[in-house]
């Protein structure tokens, strides 16, 4: 199983060496951005509140513009690992984006045998569900009071010798993918008249 806060295609894969480039690419930023004491002219600040947040804005702009892009939003039309909505949006549907099943298998595809499913957060769902043939797992339930209150739910994803068992487990126990597969989108209106 893959986990990535928003989703990942091959594109994101061969321009940043695999996931292995990644996350050797994200720990270096992170290293690198370690906390540092403020320099003499931030101590001269003086304690305004407008002094202090323009220096805290300064920093958070010098770590950010060294963030490697593939962290960061990327752009409308090629969104990054950490922003793509294409396989959990629309919430609780198939997803919006028609290439969406190629867009995963082909990334799974890229990562290996290993990669069964990829699990993503970012987009709230109703419930933890399936989408592209169950090889994506949408599991951000929105549990957060500021987001939609919503149950909290997890995935448990056991390894068999033959096969994994993926389980919904949440408040009234246990339930099986199957029950949480992805539903046929729905047919289009009928205009009747």
């Amino acid at each position: 199983s893959v986990f990535v806060h928003g989703g990942l295609t091959s594109d994101h894969l061969e321009e940043h060496g695999g996931i292995a480039g990644m996350n050797e690419k994200a720990r270096r930023w992170f290293e690198d951005s370690v906390y540092t004491p403020p320099t003499a002219a931030e101590e001269k600040v003086g304690g305004e509140v407008k002094d202090i947040v323009a220096c805290a804005q300064n920093r958070a702009r010098a770590i950010q513009s060294a963030m490697p892009d593939f962290l960061g939003g990327g752009s409308p039309e090629k969104a990054s690992p950490v922003w793509m909505r294409d396989y959990s949006s629309p919430a609780d549907s198939a997803p919006g984006n028609k290439s969406a099943d190629t867009l995963v298998a082909r990334a799974l595809e890229m990562i290996g045998k290993d990669a069964a499913r990829m699990v993503v957060g970012h987009t709230p769902q109703r419930k933890i569900n399936s989408a592209c043939k169950g090889k994506v797992w949408r599991i951000d339930v929105g549990m957060s009071e500021g987001v939609m209150n919503n149950v909290p739910e997890m995935l448990e994803i056991v390894h068999g010798e033959t096969e994994d068992v993926v389980t919904v487990i949440g408040q009234k126990g246990r339930v099986p993918a199957s029950d949480r597969a992805e539903s046929p989108p729905p047919p289009p209106p009928v205009d009747l008249f």
